[in-house]
C-alpha cells in the first residue's frame, strides 16, 4: 500500500480496546481478587511513567501462571472490547496512511484484534513471547520488552514519515519525545493521565476525534 500521509502508529490497550488486556486477563482467568489489583498498579505505575516499562513487564509476567492455549483463547475474545467506532476510523485512515499497531502488550492478545480490524500480522509491533520452563518469558529480541522508544527505533526503516502516534500513555509521549513520532495525539477516552495530556495539544476522546484531528494536522 502506498501511504499518502505517512503513517499512523496505534497503541493498543485503552485505544484501539476500551481496556488493558493483560490485566483483564488477569481478572478473568486467575481468579484472585488482590493479585488482579497487584497488576493494575502495576500497569499504572509503568503506563505514568513511575517505574520503568521493563521493570513492569518483568513484574507481571512474573505473576502470570498461564499457558500458550489459554492466552490465545482469551486473545479472541478481545474484539469484543474494541473501542466503538473505532473499526470505522482504521477503514477511512486506510485509504491516507500506513497503520501499525505499536504497543508494550503481548503479541498474541493483540493480533485478533488487529485482524478484525484489517491490520495485517506483519504491522504489529509488541512484546513477543517465549514458552520455557513452564512459564511465559518476554523475547528481548524485537526491542519492545525494553521499552517502546527501543523497539521503535528498530522499525523506522519500515515507516514512511511523517509518523504520528496515538495512545494513551506516557509510553506514547515518549515517541514524540524522543522524536520517533511528529506528532502525538492523545486518546483519553478510557485513561486520561494528567502527565500525558498536559505534553500536547493534541487530544481525542472519541475516534471521530481523531479524525478531526488527523484531517486538521494533514489537510486531508
Amino acid at each position: 500500500m502506498t501511504a499518502y500521509y505517512g503513517t499512523l502508529l496505534f497503541d493498543f490497550d485503552s485505544t484501539l480496546i476500551r481496556c488493558e488486556s493483560l490485566d483483564l486477563f488477569f481478572k478473568i482467568t486467575q481468579n484472585n481478587p488482590t493479585l488482579s489489583k497487584q497488576i493494575e498498579h502495576i500497569t499504572h505505575l509503568g503506563m505514568a511513567g513511575e517505574i520503568s516499562f521493563a521493570e513492569s513487564l518483568s513484574q507481571r509476567l512474573a505473576l502470570l501462571n498461564t499457558t500458550p492455549t489459554a492466552l490465545q483463547h482469551f486473545a479472541k475474545t478481545l474484539i469484543n472490547y474494541i473501542t466503538p467506532n473505532m473499526p470505522e476510523l482504521i477503514a477511512w485512515a486506510h485509504h491516507y496512511f500506513d497503520i501499525w499497531i505499536v504497543s508494550g502488550g503481548l503479541t498474541p492478545l493483540i493480533l485478533p484484534v488487529a485482524e478484525k480490524l484489517n491490520i495485517d500480522k506483519s504491522h504489529v509491533k509488541a512484546i513477543n513471547l517465549q514458552w520455557h520452563d513452564q512459564h511465559l518469558h518476554a523475547d528481548p529480541e524485537n526491542g519492545f520488552a525494553t521499552d517502546k522508544i527501543t523497539g521503535a527505533k528498530q522499525c523506522l526503516s519500515l515507516w514512511q514519515t511523517p509518523i504520528t502516534i496515538i495512545g494513551d500513555g506516557y509510553t506514547d509521549f515518549q515517541l514524540f519525545e524522543a522524536n520517533i513520532a511528529h506528532y502525538f495525539i492523545a486518546y483519553c477516552q478510557h485513561v486520561e493521565r494528567a502527565n500525558v495530556i498536559t505534553q500536547t495539544r493534541y487530544r481525542a476522546y472519541q475516534p471521530a476525534e481523531i479524525k478531526q484531528q488527523l484531517e486538521l494536522l494533514y489537510e486531508i
